[in-house]
């Protein structure tokens, strides 16, 4: 068994590591199912689905056999060097989800690999159709597309930012229209509208040549899972279309079935020029991701060597043989287990046992769609437990009830079950969230009668 000075050799993303070794730490030896086990043994209930990376679970017997068999094959082979055949299966396969709309696939490792192959994508784009100022970028407030440079930059978040000291002359926010926002006294469509004639003030304002590409979350995980109204996206996609500009979805979070369709603009009713994709691509098996792009953006690089209009981009790994084939095993797994049927199914029963949660003092909203729910909670802290977050006590004491939630700070938790759980493990994280939460209650309102 590895101990707690030895595990602290590993430096954790997102953590404070002074706190999460010494509070709330656990180490973890096997995973199966729709559960860790730490080194002791004792299980915990994966409800964060390994970060929506692990979407169907651990150690799927069908994905493994694919990966063994893609081995004895090839297990390696650069796309910077030549194109495996696995690579062309699987893009082949996806495609054919995507109702034609979609003809290419650029491979990346990561989301945040595919946010910075999408930017460089869509700025290239107008370059080389001469249009050279065309650089700006749209994104929305509350978004976040991952922690490479550029993809901090553009999801514009000060804490992520602090220390950079960089700041982009290209990136420009709007203000979404939250569905949890929305006013009493006015339609959906009054509030759709109203933000819409925000961006479109923005484009007329900065100009619609100089803007290449609006880029969204259909869901914003890292924002308490808020949602947003679909026509929003609807009406998103016609203002790209009236001022020239790609419309990009950032789906690793919610893509292959989180929602409840393989992707989430899928319930748009329109497509974006761009999907970008990561995380539940091999079911976390093996790290992959990438951006779909359609045959007028793929056509807008193809020419002579002379022209100039390859993309200079790409990494070593992506697109990886042992990826490839652990990604058409997760899109087979998703069809023949009938995965989307099960969020559908259940996600009303998640919701209704979730949402009462709004009741407690100390809980602001409860929020989200399919199978990703978020909590934003009130500016707590319990000053007896070393003065911390509501959040970050509570998702302490779940873990040690054997439930794993996501609480990022700020006030922000998120719960995303493996879109495989059954509706007694739905049951269950039910329960032990509402007794949960019934103990911090208590132990507020003894902190606050003490102080009396």
């Amino acid at each position: 068994m590895y101990s707690k000075n030895e595990a602290e050799q590993v430096w954790n993303g997102w953590k404070q590591m002074k706190v999460h070794i010494n509070q709330s730490m656990a180490i973890f030896s096997r995973a199966d199912g729709r559960y860790f086990y730490d080194q002791t043994g004792k299980k915990y209930l994966d409800t964060t689905a390994n970060m929506l990376s692990s979407s169907l679970g651990h150690n799927i017997p069908e994905i493994k056999e694919y990966i063994m068999n893609q081995y004895e094959q090839m297990d390696s082979c650069s796309l910077l060097y030549e194109t495996s055949d696995s690579s062309i299966s699987y893009t082949n396969k996806l495609l054919q989800f995507l109702g034609g709309h979609f003809k290419h696939i650029f491979y990346a490792n990561s989301g945040s690999e595919s946010c910075d192959t999408a930017i460089k994508i869509a700025q290239q784009y107008f370059y080389n159709q001469g249009l050279r100022v065309k650089k700006n970028i749209i994104t929305l407030e509350g978004a976040y597309h991952g922690s490479t440079i550029a993809a901090t930059l553009i999801s514009c978040d000060q804490y992520d930012q602090r220390a950079l000291g960089w700041c982009s002359q290209n990136i420009y926010q709007v203000k979404p229209p939250y569905n949890r926002e929305q006013p009493d006294g006015i339609t959906e469509d009054e509030w759709v509208n109203w933000h819409l004639n925000q961006v479109e003030t923005l484009i007329q304002k900065l100009g619609e040549e100089t803007i290449a590409a609006i880029i969204v979350e259909p869901v914003q995980l890292s924002n308490a899972v808020a949602t947003l109204p679909n026509t929003y996206f609807r009406g998103l996609r016609q203002l790209c279309n009236k001022y020239q500009i790609l419309f990009i979805a950032d789906e690793v979070a919610t893509g292959f079935g989180h929602v409840g369709t393989l992707f989430a603009c899928q319930k748009w009713g329109v497509w974006p020029d761009m999907i970008m994709m990561a995380k539940a691509v091999t079911n976390g098996v093996i790290p992959f991701g990438g951006v779909i792009v359609t045959e007028e953006i793929y056509q807008s690089f193809y020419g002579d060597l002379e022209s100039q209009r390859e993309l200079s981009h790409g990494y070593t790994t992506s697109g990886n043989p042992l990826g490839c084939a652990a990604a058409i095993a997760t899109l087979e797994y998703i069809s023949e287990h009938h995965v989307l049927e099960n969020v559908r199914e259940l996600e009303h029963e998640l919701f209704e046992g979730l949402r009462p949660l709004e009741k407690y003092e100390f809980v602001e909203h409860v929020d989200g769609v399919g199978f990703m729910c978020g909590i934003k909670f009130k500016t707590v802290y319990l000053e007896e437990y070393n003065h911390r977050e509501i959040g970050a006590f509570l998702e302490g004491i779940l873990k040690l009830r054997g439930i794993l939630v996501y609480f990022e700070g700020k006030g922000k938790m998120f719960i995303t079950p493996p879109l495989t759980s059954t509706r007694e493990e739905v049951q269950y994280l039910i329960k032990i969230m509402r007794k949960t939460f019934n103990l911090v209650e208590k132990l507020l309102d003894e902190e606050e009668n003490r102080a009396i």
